[in-house]
């Protein structure tokens, strides 16, 4: 059924103003349904009205907001258990806004001609579940408002017909356009009546109907009637009702109004009213018998309904285990159900119809009669708990007004109120804060150790509320949580601080929960708060000292691991991330056999369970391949499991094998250059002779020799000479090895040096063809160096220079400050040197294919000319030159200012 037909409905019953028995019905099925709140709501075009409304005030807001939207248009029940889950709903302003609505249920009305006048509906503020017994009442309830809504269009539709038919009668005056109108006018108030009109013309036995009787009995107009036939379509014994009430019309003029049960042509069963009266001539007799006739089986299936509803409902009531009476005007008791007699203990034989204040005389100037006297004169609901003293018991009592007086509900509440005593004892024993709220948020009681923190009193803490106490930094979040626990009625846990009595704020902990009561059914928050300031504190000490420890585990170079006593891992500082080369994620919670694999079964796995299964420390060295990496580990045993504590030791035990070569090597060189200084000492004794003899031989002039054994003996000492030579070279390099050489450094003018150096070799060149070049700079920075070895390193790479070149090529020395280095350069244009060659440069007794020619060396003046130049702190290397030809760079320490040419040495 669409809106407009809503609206029409809406308008016809003229319900838009409040009436007492709808807010009884809404009161009745919020307790039936044990809600908080209840509506009567009725649809109005694009908008929703509310007809009668119990606790919380359902909006009036657009259809498409509200949420019978969906329901509306179903007839059965509708339910939402929690409305915020509900996608559909989550976002309406009646679940975001007030009244907050997470329950809700609903039930269409749908009245007798099938339109859907609106809903009666049962809402709360936290989530419920409907039961099936809840569900019926709220059916029930339902077609009690259908019923009260059928009956107002009804009497609505009546009265329009009466007031047509006194139009008709007022008609005789005007003219035919208008008794046109009122004709048509009164045509469509008997159709929506189903009212018809008849007349019966006695002498002439002739019957006459109106097209509305036709349609009631199933007939076509054009079928001319007849009385007889009329009496056939009613049931036996009302045929015979009628038909003796219809003669005695015709005879006697007596009318009669009778309610008949009849089947018309198409089968269908119809409760009817007729009514009769006789019209006389003037001399009295009866020309005409003229009536109505209506259907009326919708009113008569409607009471039937109310009927049955009622008869429901009162079962309710008496099933009901809340006790339950009503009250007259006069105070009488018109209803007494079984609970209230079995609370009370009376009969209820014994108080119908009585004054309540002749059964219980015992509250007459209580304030329960003061209650109920101002529920009846005011019309508004009370709710309060009564101490009855003739029984000794507490009840909680609610007395709602109606048309007929007052209806009260009450029920037994004298154990609850002994638990709650005993609960407020225990409460003021114990050392905490206890408190107590409505379901809607305000606090109803505290502890007095609330009072005694705080320095007030318990009145002007429940007055004022403690919103006061909590510190301005806490106060929004304590609210909103709070506010949201009300709302959703989930429990509330949250810390604040709380101001004590001397202006000290403190950590607390409160927590709450809303809790039923089965036997009351009243719902209540519990909450109590702890002092936690002192374990807060500790708790920020401890976090510190974790952070603390976090960040030292953390920044250490040792890897850290644990493992639980299921081998998984429990913890993985950053270093350990890195040496096991797996993130920590992909490690935690896993095993760590399973994760490495070939770990198991190894040193490892043995170590870590003799760990565990002794309780005692183990340490151990151990590679493992997979990670190419040799670990140094400690494992500490625990109640949890084992930390591990390990370092890559890879590098460490690399250079203690370096090391252990390295001594190695210089033991042999030691033994070598012990043997070489052996030897060399050795050879030099017999060298020296026949050196020495072949002088003697080549300056005796008494015995002169032959010319060929002149030239034999030359060879002989050029050959002692160059196995001398060698042997001093041999000599200086086992020194330099052993470390055997003493230096003397002191300040050089590197252009003397060079200068000096050059002169000494200008024979020589002179000699291979090769010219000299000194380009030293004169004022250079002095170096540190010894004057000797700086100058033996010179010729030697001078000498070098000019042995390897070519004829008619050059030496140039030149020099420049780099940084805080002197590079001194010597270039020459000889052959110059392979990449290969410059590898094995370098290398002791290497001449790099020189032996096959006829310069004359030992492949070790090279090797000490750079052992030298690096004891004096400086390195020499060698490179091809640009313009081929090779280039030999002497680098050393400067000192800074330029030296004083004349305290260079010069030999």
């Amino acid at each position: 059924m669409d809106n407009p037909h809503r609206l029409w409905s809406l308008r016809d019953l003229a319900l838009l103003a409040p009436e007492p028995e709808y807010d009884d019905l809404v009161r009745v099925t919020a307790r039936l349904c044990g809600t908080a709140s209840a509506a009567l709501t009725l649809m109005d075009g694009e908008q929703t009205w509310v007809k009668a409304c119990f606790g919380a005030v359902m909006p009036e807001v657009a259809q498409g907001v509200s949420l019978c939207a969906q329901a509306i248009a179903g007839s059965g029940l509708f339910v939402l258990e929690d409305a915020r889950l509900d996608i559909r709903w989550r976002d309406s302003p009646l679940v975001k806004e007030e009244p907050h609505i997470a329950f809700y249920a609903c039930v269409p009305l749908v009245l007798e001609s099938g339109e859907r006048a609106g809903m009666l509906e049962v809402f709360d503020s936290v989530p419920q579940h409907l039961d099936a017994e809840a569900a019926d009442l709220l059916r029930l309830q339902a077609r009690q408002a259908v019923c009260l809504l059928q009956a107002r269009l009804d009497r609505r539709r009546h009265q329009e017909t009466s007031q047509r038919l006194e139009a008709l009668q007022a008609v005789g005056h005007v003219g035919t356009r208008e008794l046109e109108l009122a004709s048509q006018r009164l045509r469509l108030a008997c159709r929506l009546g189903r009212l018809s009109a008849w007349d019966f013309d006695v002498p002439q036995q002739a019957l006459h109907w109106d097209e509305e009787l036709f349609h009631i009995f199933g007939l076509d107009v054009h079928q001319q009637p007849d009385v007889a036939q009329v009496f056939e379509h009613f049931a036996p014994p009302d045929r015979e009702r009628l038909r003796a009430a219809f003669e005695s019309c015709c005879r006697d003029a007596r009318p009669y109004d009778l309610v008949l049960r009849m089947t018309n042509t198409r089968g269908e069963a119809l409760w009817t009213r007729s009514i009769g009266e006789a019209v006389r001539d003037a001399e009295g007799r009866v020309v005409r018998v003229q009536g109505a006739f209506q259907d009326i089986t919708q009113q008569v299936h409607a009471v039937e309904e109310r009927n049955r509803v009622g008869r429901q409902l009162e079962a309710t009531l008496e099933r009901m285990s809340d006790g339950f009476y009503l009250l007259d005007r006069d105070w009488r008791m018109l209803y007494f159900n079984a609970a209230a007699e079995q609370v009370l203990a009376k009969p209820r034989a014994a108080v119908l119809g009585r004054r309540v204040w002749e059964v219980f005389a015992g509250i007459v100037g209580s304030e329960l009669e003061r209650t109920y006297r101002d529920v009846m004169a005011s019309g508004r609901t009370a709710r309060l708990e009564y101490h009855y003293l003739r029984q000794d018991r507490w009840y909680d009592v609610t007395a709602y007004s109606s048309d007929e007086g007052l209806a009260v509900y009450f029920r037994d509440i004298t154990e609850r109120r002994a638990e709650i005593e005993t609960w407020r004892l225990l409460a003021e024993a114990m050392p905490l804060i206890v408190w107590t709220a409505r379901t809607d948020g305000q606090v109803d009681y505290v502890s007095p150790a609330l009072s005694c923190y705080a320095g007030l009193p318990g009145e002007r803490l429940l007055s004022e509320g403690f919103d006061a106490l909590v510190h301005a930094q806490d106060r929004a979040q304590a609210r909103d949580a709070w506010n949201r626990a009300v709302q959703t009625g989930q429990p509330l846990e949250v810390e604040l601080r709380l101001r004590r009595a001397d202006g000290v704020y403190r950590w607390h902990q409160a927590r709450a929960v809303l809790v039923s009561t089965e036997k009351s059914g009243t719902r209540k928050w519990y909450g109590s708060s702890i002092d936690i300031d002192d374990n807060k504190r500790l708790e920020q000490s401890a976090r510190a000292l974790a952070r603390r420890l976090e960040s030292t585990m953390e920044s250490i170079t040792d890897g850290i691991f644990a493992l639980d006593r299921e081998w998984r891992f429990t913890l993985l500082n950053r270093q350990a991330e890195v040496m096991l080369k797996r993130p920590r994620d992909e490690l935690l919670g896993r095993n760590i056999w399973r994760e490495f694999p070939q770990a198991a079964g190894s040193e490892f796995q043995r170590q870590y369970e003799q760990c565990l299964a002794s309780g005692r420390i183990v340490r151990f060295e151990e590679p493992f391949a997979p990670l190419g990496a040799h670990f140094e580990i400690t494992a500490y045993p625990a109640e949890e499991g084992l930390t591990v504590f390990f370092r890559d030791v890879t590098q460490l035990k690399q250079a203690q094998s370096d090391r252990a070569a390295r001594e190695a090597a210089e033991q042999a060189n030691q033994a070598k250059s012990r043997f070489l200084t052996h030897i060399s000492h050795e050879l030099r004794t017999p060298l020296n002779a026949i050196l020495g003899f072949a002088q003697l031989m080549q300056l005796d002039a008494q015995t002169p020799l032959a010319p060929n054994h002149v030239e034999w003996v030359r060879k002989i000492h050029a050959a002692g000479e160059h196995l001398l030579a060698m042997i001093s070279e041999m000599l200086d390099l086992a020194r330099i090895e052993a470390r055997g050489i003493e230096l003397r450094l002191e300040l050089l003018d590197i252009h003397a040096v060079a200068t000096a150096s050059l002169d000494v070799m200008e024979p020589q060149a002179a000699a291979a063809g090769v010219l000299l070049t000194n380009d030293v700079p004169i004022g250079l920075p002095a170096v540190q160096a010894d004057a000797l070895r700086l100058r033996q390193v010179l010729l030697n790479l001078v000498s070098n220079a000019v042995k390897y070149n070519r004829r008619g090529g050059w030496v140039r020395v030149s020099a420049q400050v780099v940084g805080d280095r002197m590079r001194l350069d010597v270039e020459d244009t000889g052959p110059g040197l392979s990449d290969e060659q410059l590898e094995q440069l370098f290398q002791p007794f290497k001449r790099l294919g020189a032996e096959r020619s006829k310069v004359e060396g030992t492949g070790i003046g090279l090797v000490i000319a750079r052992r030298l130049a690096q004891l004096m702190h400086g390195d020499l290397r060698a490179a091809r030159g640009v313009a081929g030809g090779s280039v030999f760079t002497l680098e050393l320490p400067i000192v800074g200012a330029a030296a004083d040419p004349d305290q260079s040495p010069t030999g």
